[in-house]
């Protein structure tokens, strides 16, 4: 009785926030966007003036654009996926612009990525108020982990699986392009946004649209190349699926979904050398309990909250469970870092974030709605805190335009790649586009540098 009257209560209070929502004003869309560039331009005023590449931007992608020939680029997996979105900017920055215009392009293609991120997220109907949408912007744009991933082509893809997610509980009726080809390109661009697709087949079933099977199929579609590529990845030896470090997984994602967002990067060392210390068969245990409960509790939140809220609470649960893959050899050597690695939980703690959002304005009694606001106004400030100490970290790259003023002059110059420690792997570039059709695919993977997982 207890639990279908909470239910009820839940689904009433969902409808009531559906039946007050109002399409956002073109003047409140501008004036959300128009702040959300004004935060990012602040936090780094000469990163949006002068453009960055960091890492696998410059070794891998731009370099291979550079080297094989225009369709080889356009359509060649790396890193163990497949990356439209990673391709076509750099083809088209190693093809069709100078060379002194790539850091910029790469940079002002990961704001306009963040910034469909965010339109999406005004335009969500589960947002009813200017109020919401405004704390809503907020969280995605000050969740603690969003330091990596901010305004770096190459983690864009963490990003599109947030849109993934606001699009699931979004109106299948308004919008239907953009969000289609939004779930298109996310699906097509790596592998983050996969583990969504059960929810999307989960709408189907329950809507019977033929909207909500196209946005299934959308992203869906994808996934069958992105399996293709990733087993073929896991079968030649690139990317380990065992590892002697799985015991400390548990660990790890609790580090980053929970210990980071709450204490910053200082709390998840402190808790990341603690675990280290005390990795007895009795800890380990308490570990798994503690993180069982955490599981029920977020469930008897969100299922007091509205149906939009569990479905974002089980869409981060399902993007938590992946996302770690990225980082499988270094999983517990992160561990007790201060929050090293955390881009690859940006996604889960992002939708967890608008999750606590919900359940801060719907959530019942009004107790638990308050408890839930004093969670999410305390991740936002730790957000803010945990920018300011990692500045220095987004400061270390080096300056892009006097590196190719020199390689213009002697092609033998190298470039160098932030941050500090890819400098030992320098771009080397031609004049002339070499226009390889036999380079290998993964010929420039930072994978095949990487330790073996064994």
């Amino acid at each position: 009785m207890h639990s279908a009257a909470s239910e009820s209560t839940a689904g009433a209070a969902e409808e009531s926030h559906a039946s007050a929502w109002r399409a956002p004003t073109g003047r409140e869309i501008g004036t959300l966007l128009t702040i959300a560039l004004l935060v990012l331009f602040c936090r780094l005023p000469r990163l949006l003036l002068h453009g960055r590449i960091l890492a696998e931007e410059g070794t891998t992608y731009l370099r291979y654009a550079w080297d094989a020939t225009p369709l080889r680029a356009m359509l060649a997996p790396h890193q163990g996926y497949y990356s439209l979105l990673d391709n076509l900017c750099a083809l088209i920055a190693a093809r069709l612009l100078p060379l002194s215009a790539a850091a910029l392009f790469f940079t002002w293609s990961s704001v306009a990525v963040q910034l469909l991120l965010l339109f999406l997220v005004i335009e969500c109907e589960v947002f009813p108020t200017p109020s919401e949408r405004w704390c809503a912007l907020f969280a995605v744009l000050l969740v603690t982990p969003n330091l990596e991933v901010w305004l770096n082509l190459g983690n864009c893809q963490s990003v599109l699986a947030v849109a993934a997610a606001v699009i699931l509980i979004s109106s299948t009726r308004r919008l239907f392009a953009v969000r289609t080809g939004t779930l298109t390109l996310a699906g097509l661009t790596g592998v983050t946004s996969l583990p969504l697709i059960p929810l999307f087949w989960l709408r189907v079933w329950r809507e019977r649209s033929r909207r909500a099977l196209i946005f299934a199929l959308s992203i869906t579609l994808p996934a069958f190349l992105q399996s293709v590529v990733l087993l073929h990845s896991i079968r030649s030896g690139n990317r380990p699926v065992t590892s002697p470090y799985l015991r400390s997984l548990v660990a790890y994602i609790s580090s980053r979904i929970v210990v980071l967002p709450l204490t910053t990067g200082r709390g998840a060392e402190y808790y990341g050398e603690f675990v280290l210390q005390h990795a007895g068969i009795g800890w380990t245990f308490a570990l798994y309990l503690m993180s069982c409960a955490l599981l029920v509790l977020g469930y008897l939140l969100f299922r007091r909250t509205s149906r939009a809220a569990l479905v974002l609470y089980f869409a981060a649960l399902l993007s938590s469970s992946f996302d770690w893959y990225g980082c499988l050899s270094c999983t517990f050597a992160r561990l007790p870092s201060s929050g090293g690695e955390g881009r690859y939980f940006f996604a889960a703690n992002s939708i967890l974030l608008l999750a606590l959002l919900l359940a801060a304005t719907r959530a019942t009694p009004r107790w638990i709605s308050g408890a839930a606001a004093i969670f999410f106004g305390w991740i936002i400030c730790t957000g803010i805190f945990h920018y300011f100490r990692m500045r220095p970290y987004l400061n270390d790259y080096p300056a892009w335009q006097p590196q190719v003023r020199r390689w213009q002059q002697d092609e033998r110059q190298p470039i160098l790649i932030g941050p500090s420690h890819w400098r030992t792997n320098p771009l080397y570039l031609t004049h002339q586009h070499p226009n390889r059709k036999d380079l290998p695919v993964n010929a420039y993977d930072s994978l095949a540098a990487r330790p073996r997982d064994d």
